[in-house]
């Protein structure tokens, strides 16, 4: 009979194969270790939300991931920064302090937030997320003009009022070349009198601009989605996707356009007389 044997955490077999993970006293997850990596370390702040992270490329370059909640838990700001927290198997450097981002609808290194209970070091901003109303436009980089502007179109809802509580009005994500930061991607959404995102506006990679113009059904599925592309010296681009449902609100059709050529007939379902899918037919396919 063998004998059972154990082996050190640093074991070259547990270090290859094993899954570890290690807890604070919180029981929160503080370290984890997958096969044939190099281990996660993450610091909590008093409302048990995970500030800090750091992978073994990250160790390397004595970087931390930060990811930054409002007042409300949503993550409004993320990056790379060059904090150096106490991280141990038993320490909690952040336990006694929230940490949290304010809006303070201004021009800064942070997009217009502030932070409360921690002081970024060298911040470099990935994404940036905001809600309740679209004061972050004309600021930070993100323009207020036709780029990011709501325009009424026919057949495509209707904006409800100036601002949409509790609903994420703009999205800002950097740009990178060879780890060279290059710019920023950035959105501006607007919702229908049933919270639904009717548009989003903005800037591609391309340096031109992005329009999305969707279109609901009573139960709220996507009947019609536009997007145009448009990037400096070329014509725009315009794509249409045509959704039907039947009374159950399942997809029979789905139909794609690209400018003002032919429509493309991409899904075709029927449907059995329980409601079971019978035939699923995808385009360049014959069905019968």
């Amino acid at each position: 009979m063998t004998a059972v044997q154990s082996y050190a955490e640093s074991h070259p077999v547990l270090q290859k194969y094993a899954y570890i993970y290690h807890y604070d006293k919180y029981n929160r997850c503080i370290y984890k270790k997958l096969p044939g990596c190099d281990s996660v370390y993450t610091i909590y702040d008093a409302a048990d939300r995970p500030v800090f992270t750091q992978d073994g490329e990250q160790r390397k370059r004595n970087e931390w991931f930060f990811s930054i909640p409002d007042g409300f838990g949503r993550v409004v700001l993320s990056g790379i920064c060059k904090n150096q927290p106490a991280y141990g198997a038993e320490s909690t450097p952040l336990d006694t302090v929230v940490v949290k981002a304010v809006w303070a609808n201004e021009e800064n290194p942070l997009k217009g937030y502030r932070l409360e209970g921690i002081t970024l070091s060298s911040p470099t901003v990935l994404s940036v997320s905001y809600y309740d109303s679209y004061d972050f436009l004309g600021k930070n980089g993100i323009p207020d003009d036709a780029t990011t502007a709501y325009c009424e179109t026919a057949g495509y809802g209707k904006r409800y009022g100036d601002d949409c509580k509790g609903q994420q009005t703009g999205i800002l994500t950097a740009l990178f070349t060879d780890r060279e930061y290059t710019g920023f991607i950035y959105s501006a959404l607007y919702y229908d009198d049933r919270y639904r995102v009717i548009q989003r506006k903005g800037n591609n990679g391309q340096n031109g601009t992005e329009s999305v113009y969707t279109a609901y059904n009573f139960e709220g599925s996507p009947t019609k989605e536009k997007h145009v592309h448009s990037a400096p010296g070329q014509a725009p681009v315009t794509e249409v996707h045509t959704y039907t449902y039947d009374l159950a609100n399942r997809l029979l059709k789905s139909v794609y356009q690209l400018n003002d050529k032919d429509s493309i007939t991409l899904v075709d379902n029927i449907y059995d007389e329980v409601g079971r899918l019978f035939v699923d037919c995808r385009q360049a396919q014959r069905c019968s």
